[in-house]
């Protein structure tokens, strides 16, 4: 579903929808953004996982994106986030942290239990109510 806005225009009095992607907004009731074709079925999914200690960390979580976005998910991928050298894990989560909440679905990659850091993602992402998907589960 992706994070549309929709909201009830008083004057027009009909509800509008806000495109996440272009920021245009339009009458409810389409499928795609008129203006540039944004898709309001798709869901944005966050991938969690190991990456602190994880040598080929990337790979892992390139792969679960492409995987993913061949089923139509819009995804959003943390392995991608670079920061100064001088950042903490703490400074990375922080980010995390709002990247989740525009998320719709969190995809939890095999042992993420092993990692604090997905653990931490896990529970943020329960307490906002989000869809979670652990890899395998959704392969059928």
């Amino acid at each position: 579903m992706g994070n549309v806005i929709k909201h009830f225009d008083v004057a027009l009095k009909e509800e509008i929808i806000t495109c996440p992607s272009c920021d245009t907004q339009q009458e409810t009731g389409y499928r795609h953004c008129l203006n540039c074709g944004y898709d309001f079925n798709k869901d944005i999914v966050y991938i969690s996982g190991a990456i602190t200690g994880i040598k080929n960390f990337k790979d892992i979580f390139n792969t679960a994106e492409t995987v993913l976005k061949a089923k139509g998910n819009e995804v959003i991928n943390p392995a991608k986030i670079q920061l100064h050298e001088s950042a903490t894990h703490e400074d990375y989560m922080a980010i995390c942290y709002e990247q989740i909440k525009m998320a719709d679905t969190i995809y939890m990659l095999k042992d993420w239990g092993k990692s604090k850091g997905a653990c931490i993602e896990y529970g943020y992402a329960r307490g906002l109510g989000k869809n979670i998907i652990e890899e395998g589960q959704d392969e059928n």
